[in-house]
């Protein structure tokens, strides 16, 4: 077979350097594949074949290497080893450059000239193939960033993807690079910013990145007017919408709850706008709704089976009665719930336990802003 030499150690011993097969795979993308090898052993029981695979991903240009800064050092333009020969030469004039799996060229060499190789393997083992490349200048490729609501960080590896691997960057504020950029993981303010990315033998280029802050969305909210129960209040209408930017509506600051119906809001209380535009950047504000309640107003029935809809026991009263104690008591006279927040809705349980189907009975003791005392009592049905 072909390719043997002689070992330099041990005179006796004939071996075979990596016999290399060039294999573009790129039409299997996303597919899984099998790969199948045979090996030629010397001698039965003696000696063994075995295979290395090595998957590159820079799969159009298997040539390193041809990056060059003009004038200043030759480059060294490397292919993959193994094969039996090799033929560097110009795609231009087809002038043979060299017969290893290397080429070194001249610091001259412009810009632009296109070099191919082409491999020879050993007679059986594949295919001759040519490979190709462009002698090119350092350059930074820059990946813009999308907008962002409070910083962009232009070291972030996305931002260089696809660069040669043995470029280190730094960070500027101006084009010509003399004022460097502090922080350039931290950029809050909008504008073009500068990479400059240099190679081992010194040569550099410089990419400009276009950082976009984007502004909290605005809202001008104005209270609606107050309304007599039972009527509701749209809190939807408190505001002028702006094209591109969603709403939503929430119960508590740090719209953690959402607001059921807020097209139908039932009592007093503050809710939360929140606005979100298209970069994701979020401004959230408070919306007050006023309902004139004549004195205190408790359903006689509710549903809590989880279903979302009616599953506590809503209280909506006065806001001139302060509540100092609120208790539900079942018929054997057991205080079920009790709470001096009238917004904290009994949701049918006690003592975590859902309690069964049934008539319970409500209290509710006060006073109003004279400090007269308000009582109150009634009765309420647990549904399922």
């Amino acid at each position: 077979m072909p390719g043997f030499k002689r070992s330099e150690v041990e005179p006796t011993v004939l071996f075979k350097p990596w016999s290399p097969v060039l294999l573009n795979l790129t039409e299997y993308l996303g597919r899984r594949i099998r790969l199948e090898f045979t090996t030629n052993d010397c001698t039965f029981t003696q000696h063994f074949g075995y295979v290395y695979l090595d998957v590159t991903e820079n799969c159009s240009h298997p040539v390193t290497g041809n990056v060059i800064c003009p004038g200043v050092a030759p480059i060294t333009l490397k292919t993959l080893p193994g094969f039996n020969e090799y033929e560097w030469f110009d795609v231009e004039t087809k002038k043979l450059l060299g017969m290893a799996d290397s080429l070194v060229l001249p610091a001259s060499t412009p810009v632009g000239r296109q070099i191919a190789v082409k491999l020879v393997p050993y007679p059986g083992l594949g295919c001759i193939q040519t490979l190709y490349t462009t002698i090119q200048g350092p350059k930074v490729n820059v990946n813009q960033p999308p907008p962002e609501c409070v910083f962009v960080d232009i070291t972030a590896s996305s931002i260089t993807a696809g660069n040669l691997p043995d470029l280190k960057y730094s960070y500027w504020m101006d084009a010509a690079v003399t004022i460097p950029l502090t922080n350039p993981k931290n950029i809050t303010k909008s504008g073009s910013y500068y990479i400059k990315g240099q190679n081992s033998p010194g040569c550099f280029a410089i990419g400009e990145v276009k950082v976009i802050i984007v502004s909290p969305p605005p809202i001008s909210i104005t209270d609606p007017e107050p309304v007599n129960y039972p009527e509701t209040i749209d809190i939807t209408t408190s505001y002028i919408p702006e094209a591109g930017l969603k709403y939503s509506y929430w119960k508590d600051l740090k719209v953690t709850v959402p607001l059921p119906n807020p097209k139908a809001v039932n009592r007093n209380a503050t809710f939360y706008i929140k606005v979100t535009n298209i970069a994701g950047c979020v401004t959230v504000a408070p919306v007050k709704a006023y309902i004139i309640y004549p004195g205190i107003v408790i359903p006689n029935a509710f549903t809590p089976n989880g279903d979302g809809v009616n599953d506590v026991l809503t209280v909506l009263i006065d806001n001139s009665i302060k509540i100092k104690a609120f208790k539900i008591i079942n018929k054997w006279g057991d205080v079920v719930f009790t709470s001096t927040d009238i917004y904290n809705y009994w949701d049918g349980s006690w003592n975590g336990k859902a309690l069964p189907v049934g008539v319970y009975y409500w209290f509710v003791d006060g006073v109003d802003t004279s400090q007269r005392k308000v009582r109150q009592s009634g009765s309420v049905a647990v549904l399922k």
